[in-house]
């Protein structure tokens, strides 16, 4: 799903002989990775992984020995902290210049490599403060700037194929419905699936969705009572009973959270 809606994108930095940057921005575990790799890997393009932990002077290295090669850069915020990472990284993606310089302690002196590559920045989101940086802005601005959304249903797709079995129709539905209420991340999605599958109790699911969702007991209660094979009279009889609300409370707020 998420590599359909790069391969636009992709395919221009690779058909473009002036675009030397792709900058794709989303949240995390909605496969921006994977689906970066695997077009590359598909297309037999030659890349470097480098993530955030990666030194200025590895950095470095890594373009001297590898020229030609695409440049995926993932959680690039930490790398983006660093002064020297960010001169390595203006000059790697500058469409007018090749040449990539290096200040080396080790030998007390400049050394120079030239690039010919093209450099895919991955990320989460930037914070203000690093925004607010001439570098990075100067480093962004020069890519072209993808922002991957992702509706309730694809980010269910994703958490389905990714649990499999584990979860019934039921819990299904109770995960989908939180998905299109409260726009949770996939992560979010997985660890709440997750701890479905382990409440034994409505009392342990009710904390479990309070803690990572933020929503209240009592809507919580209304929403697995009317996704789940029982009677309105039987939800609204265990919610009233459970938290010693009026039945006009329990439909007033049944309707409000499902529209029903």
């Amino acid at each position: 799903m998420i590599l359909k809606k790069l391969k636009i994108f992709l395919d221009f930095l690779f058909q473009s002989e002036s675009a030397k940057l792709l900058v794709i921005e989303g949240e995390a575990g909605c496969g921006k990775t994977s689906s970066v790799l695997s077009y590359l890997k598909d297309n037999n393009i030659q890349f470097v992984y480098v993530n955030g932990y990666t030194t200025p002077y590895k950095l470095f290295l890594l373009v001297k020995q590898n020229p030609n090669k695409v440049f995926v850069i993932d959680d690039v915020e930490d790398l983006l902290k660093n002064k020297t990472t960010r001169s390595l990284l203006k000059a790697m993606t500058d469409p007018m210049h090749s040449e990539v310089r290096y200040m080396s302690s080790a030998v007390g002196e400049e050394e120079t490599v030239y690039f010919f590559g093209k450099v895919i920045i991955i990320l989460n989101s930037i914070s203000a403060k690093l925004l607010g940086n001439g570098d990075v802005k100067a480093i962004l601005d020069r890519g072209i700037h993808v922002i991957v959304e992702m509706t309730p249903e694809e980010k269910f797709e994703i958490v389905k194929k990714i649990l499999g079995k584990k979860i019934d129709t039921t819990k299904q539905k109770i995960l989908y419905k939180l998905l299109q209420l409260k726009n949770l991340s996939v992560r979010k999605a997985i660890q709440i699936a997750e701890m479905l599958n382990k409440s034994k109790s409505l009392k342990e699911f009710l904390m479990c969705v309070r803690n990572l969702c933020g929503m209240n007991d009592v809507d919580v209660a209304i929403l697995i009572v009317s996704l789940s094979n029982i009677s309105v009279k039987k939800q609204e009889e265990i919610v009233c009973k459970q938290f010693g609300i009026s039945r006009a409370t329990f439909y007033y707020r049944k309707k409000k959270l499902l529209g029903r």
